[in-house]
């Protein structure tokens, strides 16, 4: 798709939807949604520069989501918006289904059509393609609704993973807080205390540690991919 398309679906989905971003996330959101055709990844398998509109895209949706809530918790969030654009850039290539005519190549001719339509989304366009099941087409209308279709959902799974770990973060550290506390109190009259007390305190406090391990090696840990030569 031209800028124009990606950025008009993208403001299109943000002005008639409920999610709210931060503003550092929105400006990195804007600068990454152009940014694979400046900078496009690189396919190490078939030693090229990745091709948008191919399936094996997908990986790399999946790669730069997980890279911008990575980033969103590290604190990075213009960085965390960059990678959420180039998810969303990429998403919405990969519902474009190259056709060709004999040997021509009438992709260009599709993209001019959906630049066309981009200019005249309206509210009642988004929300009846927000609901919609996203399919590879290429026929113009369709690629435009399975785009913001796309795009609403990669920017709700981002917004809830932020939220979710953020709730999971709170009772996670209360859980092992009062664990610790309880078990501290025990350990202080433990002659006198009863195991049936003392055994499931420790036993919850093996839970959130456990807990408290995952979210910060999910939390800090990079994600990795092991099919193409990343930009971020």
């Amino acid at each position: 798709m031209k800028w124009r398309s990606h950025i008009h679906i993208l403001k299109s989905v943000l002005e008639t939807t409920e999610i709210k971003l931060d503003e550092r996330v929105l400006r990195g959101l804007f600068k990454g949604i152009v940014e694979p055709d400046l900078r496009p990844d690189y396919d190490k398998h078939r030693k090229r520069p990745v091709k948008q509109h191919d399936k094996t895209v997908i990986k790399l949706v999946k790669y730069y989501l997980q890279l911008a809530i990575y980033l969103y918790y590290r604190g990075e969030l213009e960085e965390s918006g960059r990678a959420l654009g180039r998810a969303v850039h990429y998403a919405q290539d990969l519902v474009l289904k190259r056709r060709k005519f004999l040997i021509l190549d009438v992709h260009d001719n599709i993209e001019r059509r959906i630049d066309e339509l981009c200019r005249n989304i309206d509210i009642d366009i988004v929300r009846e393609c927000i609901s919609k099941r996203p399919r590879r087409s290429n026929n113009p209308y369709d690629v435009l609704c399975s785009a913001i279709a796309v795009t609403y959902r990669i920017l709700n799974t981002f917004v809830e993973n932020v939220n979710r770990r953020k709730i999971l973060a709170r009772v996670t550290v209360a859980l092992s807080s009062a664990s610790i506390a309880a078990i501290v109190m025990l350990l202080g009259v433990y002659a006198v205390s009863s195991i049936i007390v003392f055994v499931p305190s420790l036993a919850v406090l093996a839970i959130s540690l456990i807990y408290v391990v995952r979210l910060l090696r999910y939390t800090y840990s990079k994600p990795k991919s092991d099919r193409f030569r990343t930009v971020m």
